[in-house]
């Protein structure tokens, strides 16, 4: 009888511990690409984002509400349009972009302040910033670049890094391509 119950008791104690360590090691997951459908909707223009001490909450300032700024963690952009984005509260922060290879734009960056930083099957990848403003600002983008599709594959994903405390924490983004 002692046998049976140290068993269970033994299984019983390996669950508890092995769902505290999964909960206090876990990692949220990132967000996922947006629906297209709602993106078609998001019109391609200047932005100024500014990231939270959260680095998955990216905000835009509405000119028709300035004291309640909107979610976009989705830009949309056309030839010469720029993105600027800034911490909200003076952290480092600096932008890797993930680019789908362009037989248009060979070489050329895909914005005027991004530096190319190595390539991968089907991507090249570029940074905006060195991680040390807290206000960056992509340039002008390349009228060369391809359009993006309703297919997320041929979006551009990027990180935003923020440093909070010493540490660099990110989240994803999304840029689209307007015609």
């Amino acid at each position: 009888m002692a046998n049976g119950t140290s068993r269970f008791l033994a299984i019983v104690l390996s669950l508890i511990i092995g769902f505290a360590v999964g909960w206090f090691a876990h990692v949220p997951g990132k967000p996922h690409p947006p629906r297209p459908d709602l993106v078609k909707a998001i019109a391609a223009k200047d932005w100024d984002v500014t990231i939270e001490d959260d680095p998955c909450d990216l905000n835009c300032d509405d000119p028709n509400n300035p004291d309640k700024p909107k979610p976009c963690d989705v830009q949309a952009v056309t030839g010469g349009k720029t993105i600027k984005w800034h911490s909200r509260h003076g952290q480092n922060v600096y932008i890797d972009l993930q680019v789908p290879d362009c037989s248009q734009l060979g070489s050329d960056p895909p914005f005027d302040n991004a530096t190319y930083i190595g390539s991968g099957i089907g991507f090249k990848y570029w940074r905006i910033g060195d991680g040390t403003k807290s206000n960056i600002d992509s340039g002008k983008t390349n009228p060369k670049l391809c359009y993006s599709k309703d297919d997320p594959s041929t979006w551009i994903k990027y990180e935003q890094f923020i440093q909070i405390k010493g540490e660099w924490q990110h989240c994803d983004g999304w840029i689209i391509v307007k015609g």
